[in-house]
């Protein structure tokens, strides 16, 4: 399973956004399970997560994150698969500077 620590979710914060995990109605219909996703949301100027901006969405599955979509900015796309942890920790290292 792909894990997620702490510090990769406190990596986030300090770049100015948030990663969240959170289920969504799968797009299949109701005789299909929910689909666990990974979001990335900014922060507002109180330092919490700005639901109606959220910029980057990957699917969770055992392989590791697929991409969603939604990307805000100069139009850069994240990678559309991300296989570890230390990937996605590339991933946060550059995301402001991709929406920006």
């Amino acid at each position: 399973m792909f894990n997620i620590s702490k510090t990769t979710y406190n990596m986030a914060r300090k770049r100015g956004f948030i990663i969240e995990l959170d289920t969504w109605p799968s797009a299949f219909g109701e005789d299909h399970e929910d689909v666990l996703s990974l979001t990335f949301h900014e922060l507002d100027e109180d330092g919490h997560p700005d639901y109606d901006n959220f910029f980057a969405s990957y699917r969770v599955e055992e392989q590791g994150l697929f991409w969603k979509g939604q990307i805000y900015g100069n139009g850069e796309e994240f990678p559309h698969w991300i296989a570890s942890e230390e990937a996605l920790r590339h991933v946060i290292k550059h995301a402001m500077s991709t929406i920006q």
